[in-house]
């Protein structure tokens, strides 16, 4: 959706014409994992780079067939979280595991091969900001996200 209406896309135009449509990824959930935070080679940099798993509740309904009423139930999603540079720094020092915390980023998309030789299609979040969902004393500092701002393809702290 661009300014409330629906886009559609034609494939036949060149990307340069297409309209920018963004991949935009918003979650609230619980960290699942331990927080495994290490460094990329020497030769890129030695950039800083973090994984977890991120454990999201989803709510749906369901019609009981007996009593023909609609059910609340909720569904278990999780999605694999990656942080990059000083920002992977920051949440590693500030979360741990089965902390609550709210995530922007975007959907990175690859292929695995399989040991059957197979390509897969699999994907993970980049995280571009994060936020604690707890409680806190300092009304100011609720749920505030930390920024981040990209130059050079290079994620930093605003």
């Amino acid at each position: 959706m661009l300014n409330n209406k629906i886009v559609k896309t034609n494939n036949s135009l060149p990307r340069s014409k297409r309209p920018f449509i963004p991949n935009t990824w918003n979650g609230i959930g619980t960290i699942d994992s331990e927080l495994k935070l290490r460094k990329t080679s020497e030769g890129d940099g030695s950039k800083s780079v973090l994984n977890f798993i991120l454990k999201v509740k989803q709510p749906y309904k369901v019609r009981n067939k007996e009593t023909n009423l609609q059910e609340n139930k909720v569904k278990v999603l999780t999605f694999p979280i990656t942080v990059w540079d000083t920002v992977a720094e920051e949440l590693h020092a500030k979360f741990k595991k089965n902390d609550s915390v709210k995530i922007n980023g975007y959907i990175r998309t690859f292929f695995i091969k399989t040991r059957n030789n197979k390509n897969v299609l699999s994907f993970e979040i980049i995280c571009n900001k994060f936020a604690s969902m707890a409680k806190s004393t300092n009304p100011e500092k609720a749920n505030q996200f930390v920024a981040i701002k990209k130059e050079n393809d290079r994620a930093r702290i605003k």
